[in-house]
């Protein structure tokens, strides 16, 4: 038993560590003809309306990073796992609401 408990707990960390080095993406409420964006120190790839950040996002505070975003692009309506309060606060600074 203390032995499976050891695997599961190293594969939980394995799985951890896999979903940390996963890009950040945000559905815009829009297309956008932006290929690249840079806001707020976070470069963005964007095709449609799904933007996948090219920068490392590790250090960065996400709703800034969602609010610079919805400056540039507009509203948003998913940001990563960003809450649904802090998704709606981000995009009262869209301009292009």
């Amino acid at each position: 038993m203390m032995k499976f408990a050891l695997v599961m707990a190293a594969a939980m960390a394995v799985a951890g560590s896999a979903m940390a080095d996963s890009p950040l993406t945000a559905k815009l409420a829009a297309p956008t003809k932006m290929a690249e964006i840079d806001a707020a120190g976070v470069v963005w790839n964007c095709k449609d309306d799904v933007c996948t950040a090219l920068s490392d996002v590790s250090e960065v505070d996400p709703p800034a990073a969602c609010e610079g975003l919805t400056r540039e692009a507009g509203p948003v309506t998913s940001f990563g796992a960003l809450a649904a309060d802090k998704l709606a606060k981000c995009n009262r600074v869209a301009k292009h609401a």
